[in-house]
């Protein structure tokens, strides 16, 4: 069979993170100057304030996972980030974009696969429509990056859970993005790195095609999920990757 679209996910994916705690301490001033905008009424020294969003990332992961629900970022930052802080009267929806914006581009630096551009430009040559389909919590990082990496024109439709409300691996944010694409869910293929989201999302949505791409992101254990169809290293290894499927090889 031939796939007439291609989903991604972006971080791990299309691009490289991890945490970097010098990067995270560079951004403590600017987000102890918004703490204190929100209405934070004892602003936490450096040590504490790490401390503190590290407990209020684990209170959320949990939540997320068990509920595949994605919050407004000033929901999370007032009821799991500063749970138990006290009123909160400048936590504005602009505000919790901005602490979220923090934590997942300084806390989490980035960077693009450097093989991407040309590979993914390979794939639109060959008649596909590129998605992309993304777990996060800031409402704006994946389009600045997508823009910062110069690649945001070779996508025809871009969904994050913190648009649509679910994250993967529910199925609807998969076909919600596949219907922007105008294919059928069993003509689209998925990448993406962890086999517990994207892997076993792809699935539940009935795709075709899910393919793993490894990432050296440190990864918590995954039993009992499906495996890809297909394992890859780099993007660049994709296009020849669908030849062998279409043709109906491995």
């Amino acid at each position: 069979m031939r796939l007439q679209a291609l989903l991604f996910d972006m971080g791990g994916t299309l691009d490289d993170y991890r945490f970097d705690s010098a990067s995270a301490l560079a951004s403590l001033p600017e987000l102890r100057s918004l703490l204190a905008r929100a209405g934070l009424g004892r602003l936490p020294g450096d040590e504490e304030l790490l401390a503190l969003v590290a407990a209020g990332e684990e209170r959320y992961r949990a939540f997320r996972e068990a509920e595949l629900l994605e919050l407004e970022p000033e929901t999370v930052w007032r009821d799991y980030y500063l749970r138990g802080s006290g009123p909160l009267p400048g936590l504005t929806p602009e505000l919790g974009e901005s602490l979220a914006l923090i934590v997942d581009t300084r806390f989490h630096p980035r960077s693009l696969r450097p093989e991407a551009p040309a590979a993914l430009a390979a794939l639109r040559a060959r008649g596909l429509k590129l998605g992309i389909v993304s777990n996060v919590l800031s409402r704006g990082q994946v389009p600045a990056d997508l823009e910062r990496y110069g690649i945001a024109g070779l996508f025809d439709a871009v969904l994050t859970s913190s648009e649509y409300g679910r994250r993967k691996p529910h199925p609807s944010i998969f076909l919600e993005c596949a219907a922007r694409l105008g294919a059928a869910a069993g003509d689209c293929g998925y990448v993406g790195d962890r086999v517990s989201r994207d892997v076993a999302g792809a699935r539940r949505a009935g795709f075709a095609l899910a393919v793993r791409i490894r990432h050296d992101f440190p990864a918590r254990p995954e039993p009992g999920n499906p495996a890809p169809d297909l394992v890859i290293d780099r993007l660049d290894e994709l296009a020849p990757a669908l030849d062998r499927f279409e043709q109906g090889g491995s």
